[in-house]
């Protein structure tokens, strides 16, 4: 460790001495060659001494500057921390003393362990901090905006004395530099609230599509963000907004997932914008850290909430905030596509529209091997299957191949027949969810007091037949 210190020491008094020797050609000419100081030729003896006489007395003057950051604290936090090493070192915190009447008293500064990625944290000194070998400190502040953490403020106020200013100047650039070209969120997958996505949370093999999303989604949202540099060079890239339509289990939360994962590998910013947040806001992150793709899950949810925006109004939104020039994409999602008006699907406004949830012969098989490969026994008759799964959605095909265990017995392997009627006993489910079902079955309350009221009146026709004529008569009048 004090190896380690000696090093970062003299790396930051190097620094220094170079500073300071471009702050003497700056201020007066004179110059350092090897052991030898330069004076200009119009200068003489007595002006070189009293200019560096006084150039002495002023850079020993006590100063401060400030550095005010606007962005998510994390990111300046950590953008500081990285210049600041990168230049000098080791950036650490440094205990505060104060004399007081009631005696001396020390404040330790604070150390915040901040998230770089899913599972990485940097850890970053806040409040007073030292650079080792340079006598000056600094006192870093955050005050953080929880509403909108992008408007957040990092404050960072420098004490030192003058000769120091070109230390602090470059200090400066050099963060401001880490913040525009190394954000902690850039070619990152991350939610509208700077949580990072952990891709690997769901094994991607198990998303499965039909043959035909499997070549639109390639076509144009996998295939967009991997050929991106080849689609620029023939004039076909910049801003796209394609629309994933279907209904409840199809795949398209799924489909965010597999979407983030091909960003990242290829260095796209990818951020999923989570329900009841800005999309707006989205939009303008999204823009400063391009190529990014921003995925927009169940518009008509947010159409139809207590925000009055309509599904129009958000592609208005999307569409006004990107330029064409802009390295975006734009992935909606919807459970009602009919929501959305017919001058909006035309090309420009929204580039394609993909259909998810049907199942076919790739997507069933698929499916099956991905969840049961090795528990299969013999060949699947992939045209049953496909038949009894008609109509369903791949979140059923998923649930009766959890079931298919059942028909199959729990010692056994899993056959095609297995998977088949696991599919069947489903389909009243299916009907009963979809609305399409005309099985009346009554409701329990009903039921019972029909059947109370039956058994009452029995009975009292059982007591009346008992009962003397001339009673009943005289209970009539």
């Amino acid at each position: 460790m004090g190896s380690k210190v000696k090093t970062d020491a003299e790396k930051a008094l190097k620094e220094l001495e170079r500073a300071l020797e471009a702050e003497h050609r700056a201020t007066m000419g004179i110059e350092r060659s090897g052991d030898k100081l330069v004076i200009p030729e119009f200068m003489n003896f007595e002006d070189a001494i009293s200019a560096l006489q006084k150039f002495l007395t002023q850079s020993e003057e006590e100063s401060q500057d400030k550095m005010l950051l606007t962005c998510h604290p994390s990111d300046g936090l950590v953008a500081f921390k990285r210049a600041a090493d990168s230049i000098f070192g080791n950036l650490m915190g440094a205990s505060m003393t104060f004399n007081t009447f009631f005696g001396v008293f020390t404040f330790p500064s604070e150390n915040r362990d901040v998230k770089i990625s899913y599972n990485e944290t940097m850890n970053v000194p806040i409040g007073h901090c030292e650079l080792p070998g340079i006598p000056f400190t600094m006192d870093i502040y955050v005050k953080e905006d929880q509403k909108k953490p992008r408007e957040s403020i990092v404050m960072v106020e420098f004490h030192y004395k003058k000769k120091f200013q070109p230390l602090i100047d470059k200090l400066k650039k050099a963060t401001k530099e880490q913040l525009r070209d190394h954000s902690i969120f850039k070619g990152k997958a991350i939610t509208s609230r700077f949580d990072f996505i952990n891709v690997e949370e769901f094994p991607l093999s198990k998303i499965i599509y039909s043959k035909q999303e499997t070549v639109d989604l390639q076509a144009n949202v996998f295939g967009f963000v991997e050929n991106y540099p080849v689609l620029c060079k023939r004039g076909i890239g910049g801003k796209r907004i394609v629309l994933l339509a279907g209904k409840y289990g199809t795949g398209k939360t799924l489909t965010s997932l597999k979407a983030a994962d091909c960003a990242v590998r290829n260095s796209w910013t990818f951020i999923n914008v989570l329900p009841g947040d800005d999309i707006t806001s989205a939009l303008n992150f999204a823009r400063d850290y391009q190529p990014s793709m921003v995925f927009f899950e169940d518009i008509d949810t947010v159409a139809g909430g207590e925000r009055s925006d309509s599904v129009n109004e958000i592609l208005n939104t999307i569409d006004g905030a990107l330029s064409k020039s802009a390295k975006m994409i734009v992935v909606l999602t919807t459970n009602h596509v009919e929501q959305v008006s017919k001058p909006m699907m035309r090309p420009g406004r929204i580039d394609a529209v993909i259909s998810l949830g049907t199942l076919d012969a790739q997507s069933c098989d698929g499916l099956i091997r991905a969840y049961l490969e090795r528990d299969l026994e013999g060949e699947l008759n992939i045209e049953e299957i496909v038949e009894a799964a008609h109509g369903y959605t791949p979140a059923f095909m998923v649930e009766a191949i959890k079931k298919s265990v059942y028909y199959a017995g729990v010692d056994s392997k899993i056959s095609s027949d297995a998977i088949v009627n696991a599919l069947k006993s489903l389909r009243t489910q299916y009907e009963l969810m979809e609305g399409a079902a005309h099985i009346k079955a009554p409701v329990l309350e009903t039921a019972f007091g029909e059947l109370v009221d039956s058994h009452v009146e029995a009975k009292l026709n059982e007591f009346s037949d008992k009962l003397d004529p001339r009673l009943l008569k005289d209970s009539d009048s």
